[in-house]
């Protein structure tokens, strides 16, 4: 599955690096309160073993239940330095490792975490289904993957946003995200795992939460 503005590996690095020094206190700022939602009921189905995918400056780090042992991984070791200072300063003992991981060829075997968590992270990736695929791959059975995102908007419910997304749809090497992902093309891959719960968040449905478990047979 290809999304119609390709984004390199290269172009998030490079944007990246440059979001890491004000991350925190820009988009930020938007996204903390639905976070903070979504990860309470992440911590409610979740426990033990946890991958968060793409924790950028670690603005999880504050919400993931203690008892989880997490690893996190990005692509950008820039983002990732800033996660570690927090995790130093926080003293934060459920933070197994943090590691420069490329999220659609992740280092770990099959079956391997509880619960998976993706937020913000499928529009900024080369190849969303593979990160997908793989994310279910590391999943045990009977666990669950979080995504939570923002998706293209529906041209019959929101159109002004809709028309926003279609215009800045080029820039998306230089401001390091697709702004014209599907979440529907997403579902669509055979990646062997259910769709249990999808819910939107903020305004106009600013971001969607798609929950998915992993079979057990």
């Amino acid at each position: 599955m290809n999304v119609k503005t390709p984004l390199a590996t290269e172009d998030i690095r490079r944007a990246y690096r440059k979001w890491a020094h004000h991350y925190d206190y820009t988009f930020a700022l938007i996204s903390r309160r639905y976070l903070r939602k979504v990860i309470s009921q992440f911590n409610q189905d979740t426990f033990g073993r946890v991958l968060d995918v793409g924790i950028g400056t670690g603005l999880s780090l504050n919400y993931l239940a203690a008892s989880m042992s997490i690893t996190g991984i990005d692509l950008s070791a820039d983002m990732l330095a800033k996660a570690e200072k927090k995790r130093r300063k926080r003293g934060l003992t459920n933070i197994k490792e943090l590691r420069v991981m490329d999220a659609s060829q992740l280092e770990f075997e099959d079956n391997y975490f509880d619960g998976v968590l993706a937020t913000y992270v499928l529009s900024v990736v080369d190849d969303p289904a593979r990160v997908m695929q793989e994310m279910c791959r590391v999943c045990k059975p009977g666990g669950t993957v979080y995504v939570f995102n923002h998706f293209k908007s529906q041209k019959d419910k929101q159109p002004l946003l809709a028309m926003l997304e279609k215009t800045i749809a080029p820039s998306s090497k230089l401001v390091g995200f697709h702004a014209d992902f599907s979440h529907e093309l997403l579902q669509a891959e055979d990646t062997h795992m259910q769709l249990v719960e999808q819910r939107d968040y903020g305004p106009l449905g600013l971001f969607t939460l798609l929950k998915f478990k992993k079979p057990t047979t």
